[in-house]
């Protein structure tokens, strides 16, 4: 695949082969705290999942990129919601969870979904608590992503706007998880 823009696609990673284009993002490890805050929001989330009527706790995750820093030729609020909408509604969703940095934006979505689907939206602020809670609040909203990107990995099914090197990258890493490379585990 060759990409023509984005953050992570402006150097030709196409040359480097699948195995470095594929894993380079592996070179940095996570902090455990993230990964164990992130596992932690993930089981949350598969068990409200169960409790909203989903047996096997699946769920779809989002990745709703409105943000103000986002560039004006990305998918707008709009744009992106309706899409994810469309998706969760032809694939039966009954709860999502979804990463943004736009608390205003996100209960919109949350509303929204309500509504058009009678599906009930949630992030990580509100399945973790206690210790948790107050753990993944002292965190910056960088590291608060990462805690994010451990759930969006997990989820059964993911969507988010292209141009974001954040959904791009965590379409890899599931492309890797499910698929691998045919030659290199993951």
């Amino acid at each position: 695949i060759r990409f023509k823009w984005g953050v992570l696609w402006d150097w030709p990673v196409y040359r480097d082969g699948p195995e470095f284009a594929a894993t380079f993002g592996h070179v940095l490890k996570f902090n455990p705290q993230l990964i164990r805050l992130g596992k932690a929001a993930h089981a949350k989330m598969a068990a409200f999942a169960r409790g909203q009527g989903t047996a096997d706790g699946t769920f779809l995750g989002a990745h709703l990129r409105t943000e103000n820093d986002a560039l004006g030729f990305w998918p707008h609020y709009e744009t992106q919601a309706k899409a994810y909408l469309d998706r969760a509604r032809s694939r039966g969703y009954r709860t999502a969870y979804l990463a943004t940095g736009n608390a205003t934006e996100a209960a919109r979505f949350a509303r929204r979904a309500e509504a058009e689907l009678g599906m009930r939206v949630v992030g990580k602020q509100d399945l973790l608590q206690g210790d948790e809670l107050d753990e993944l609040n002292a965190l910056t909203w960088d590291q608060q992503a990462l805690v994010d990107l451990v759930v969006l990995l997990a989820c059964d099914f993911f969507v988010g706007p292209m141009p974001s090197s954040f959904s791009t990258y965590g379409t890899l890493k599931r492309h890797l998880k499910r698929d691998g490379l045919y030659y290199r585990p993951y």
